[in-house]
C-alpha cells in the first residue's frame, strides 16, 4: 500500500515537472521570431529520494555574456552618440565642406588686404576689405549663436534621457518584485526576466551600470562608481540641472555626481556622458584651470580667443597694433578704441561682441592703407602673414593644447580648429569599432539564446511522449489502488 502511494506521488510529481517543461518549450517555439526573446533551457534533475524536478528555467546565455553585453552596450551608446554630436558640430562649423567657415572668412579677409596693397587707390579693393571684414565678424557671431543653440538642444535631450533612465529604474524594480514572487510560487520567471534584461540593457546604454543578482533572482543595480541605483527595497532617481551659464550638474538622489568641472566614474561611458562631454561649462571662468571643458565650450573659448587676436593691442606685431599705428608712435593706447579696425562690446563674450568699427562698416570712414607700406613690424600685410608670432593659449584663457607657435593669422585659426577636426575623425572611428563589437557579441548571444524550431519540436515530442507514458503509469497505479481498496471492503 505504501509503495503504491509512493508510485502515485512520484508519477504526479513527474507529470507536473514534464508539463512545466512542455510549457517552456512551447514559449520558445511561440517566440522563435522575436529578436528580444531569450530561449529557455529545459532540463531535469533526479531527487535524492526518487523522482525528478525541473531545473529552474533560465536564459541560455551565461551571466558573463550578459555582463559583457551591458558593458559593450554602454560603450556603443557613448561612441555612437559622440559621433552623432560631432557630425552636427561638423555641419555647424563647416567641416563637412572640408574647411571651417571661420577659416574661410579669415583667408578671404587676408586676401582682400593683399589685393588692396596691390591697388591701394582702388575703391573696389577697399570695399572688398570692408565686405570680408563684415563677413568675418558675422561668421564668428553666427557660429557662436549656432553653438549656443546646439548646447540648448543637448540640454533638452539630457533632461529626456534622465527621465527615460528613471522610468527604466522603476521598471527594473517592479520586475524584480514580480520575479521574486514567481519564484516563491514556483512559476516561470522567463518572461519577466526577459523584460528586465531588456530594461537593463536600455539603461546601460544611458549610464554604465553593474548588476548583481541576489538569491531570489532580483537584480541589484549600481553605477560603475558604486552608487546604488536599484536595491531590494528602493530605487534612486537621477536629476539634471543645466545651471546658470551652463554649469551643468547631474545628481543621484540629491548627491552631486557630475559638475561643470569634472565627471563622475558612473558616467563612463554611456549616452549621458556623451551628451555631458559637449555641454559641461560654458565660459572660461566656469572651468577651473587644468580642468577640461566640454567640446562646445572649447569651441566657444576658441572663438573668443580668435576674436581677441584681431583686437589685441598688447602684443607687438598684432593686427590692431599695426593698423592703429601704435607701433610707430602715431597713436596712443587711449586712442586705440577709436582707431582700431575691429572692436569688442564691453560686458559680452568676445565671440558675441566682435564687430567691425561702425564708421568703417557703414563706409563713412575709408580703409587706412598707411600701415600697408610701413616698415618691419608695422607693415600690416607682414603682420597678417608673419610666421614668427606665437598664440599664447594661457593669455587667451585656453588650455595649453590650444597653443599655436610659428603661425600667421590663418594658421592660428587652422591650428585651433584642427583640434576639433581630430575629435570628429576619432569619434567616427570609435563608433564604427564599438558598433562592430556589439554586433559580434549579439551574434554570440544569439547563437546560445536563439530558438531552433527543429530542436525545440524534437525535444517537445520527447516530453509529450514522456508525459503520456507517465500518465499511463499514473492511470495503472490508480487502477491498482482502486482494486486494492475494493478487496479490503
Amino acid at each position: 500500500m505504501v509503495g503504491l502511494l509512493s508510485v502515485l506521488s512520484r508519477a504526479g510529481q513527474a507529470e507536473q515537472a514534464v508539463a512545466s517543461g512542455i510549457d517552456g518549450l512551447a514559449r520558445n517555439i511561440a517566440n522563435a521570431n522575436n529578436p528580444d526573446y531569450r530561449r529557455e533551457n529545459v532540463s531535469f534533475t533526479s531527487r535524492p529520494t526518487g523522482g525528478i524536478d525541473l531545473v529552474r528555467l533560465q536564459e541560455a546565455a551565461g551571466k558573463i555574456l550578459q555582463t559583457d553585453l551591458l558593458n559593450v552596450t554602454s560603450d556603443e551608446g557613448y561612441a555612437d552618440l559622440t559621433n552623432q554630436h560631432y557630425d552636427t558640430l561638423s555641419r555647424l562649423v563647416g567641416f563637412d565642406n572640408d574647411s571651417p567657415y571661420v577659416l574661410t572668412r579669415t583667408t578671404e579677409f587676408v586676401e582682400a588686404w593683399r589685393n588692396l596693397q596691390a591697388r591701394p587707390e582702388s575703391i573696389a579693393a577697399q570695399e572688398e576689405v570692408r565686405t570680408t571684414a563684415v563677413a568675418l565678424t558675422e561668421e564668428i557671431q553666427g557660429l557662436a549663436g549656432r553653438l549656443a543653440g546646439f548646447r540648448e538642444e543637448i540640454n533638452s535631450v539630457i533632461t529626456e534621457e534622465i527621465s527615460n533612465a528613471n522610468n527604466l529604474i522603476t521598471r527594473i524594480h517592479t520586475l524584480n518584485t514580480d520575479i521574486a514572487e514567481a519564484r516563491n510560487l514556483e512559476t516561470s520567471t522567463a518572461e519577466a526576466e526577459a523584460q528586465r534584461n531588456q530594461a537593463l540593457r536600455e539603461l546601460s546604454a544611458i549610464i554604465n551600470i553593474r548588476v548583481v543578482e541576489d538569491n531570489r533572482g532580483r537584480a541589484q543595480v549600481y553605477t560603475s562608481g558604486g552608487q546604488t541605483v536599484v536595491s531590494e527595497g528602493s530605487t534612486s532617481a537621477l536629476s539634471y540641472s543645466p545651471g546658470q551659464f551652463g554649469a551643468a550638474e547631474i545628481r543621484l538622489n540629491g548627491t552631486l555626481l557630475a559638475s561643470a568641472d569634472g565627471l563622475a566614474d558612473f558616467l563612463a561611458p554611456g549616452r549621458l556622458r556623451a551628451h555631458y562631454n559637449f555641454v559641461r561649462g560654458t565660459e572660461a571662468s566656469s572651468v577651473q584651470p587644468g580642468k577640461d571643458a566640454g567640446v562646445i565650450v572649447k569651441l566657444e573659448q576658441a572663438l573668443d580667443a580668435i576674436a581677441e587676436t584681431w583686437v589685441d593691442t598688447e602684443t607687438d606685431g598684432s593686427f590692431a597694433r599695426a593698423y592703429a599705428g601704435l607701433a610707430d608712435g602715431s597713436a596712443t593706447p587711449d586712442s586705440l578704441v577709436n582707431n582700431a579696425f575691429f572692436t569688442l562690446t564691453e560686458g559680452r563674450p568676445a565671440r558675441l561682441g566682435f564687430s567691425l568699427r561702425e564708421d568703417i562698416a557703414t563706409g563713412t570712414a575709408p580703409i587706412d592703407t598707411t600701415a600697408l607700406f610701413a616698415d618691419g613690424e608695422t607693415n600690416l600685410l607682414a603682420v597678417l602673414e608673419s610666421q614668427n608670432r606665437s598664440f599664447a593659449a594661457e593669455q587667451a584663457g585656453l588650455p595649453a593644447y590650444w597653443q599655436q607657435d610659428n603661425r600667421d593669422y590663418e594658421g592660428i585659426v587652422r591650428g585651433i580648429f584642427a583640434q576639433i577636426s581630430s575629435g570628429v575623425n576619432q569619434a567616427e572611428s570609435q563608433a564604427s569599432t564599438e558598433s562592430h563589437r556589439l554586433a559580434l557579441l549579439n551574434q554570440e548571444i544569439a547563437s546560445q539564446n536563439g530558438v531552433n524550431i527543429d530542436e525545440e519540436l524534437a525535444q517537445l515530442t520527447v516530453l509529450q511522449n514522456s508525459y503520456a507514458a507517465n500518465a499511463r503509469v499514473f492511470q495503472i497505479a490508480q487502477e491498482l489502488l482502486d482494486e486494492l481498496l475494493a478487496s479490503v471492503r
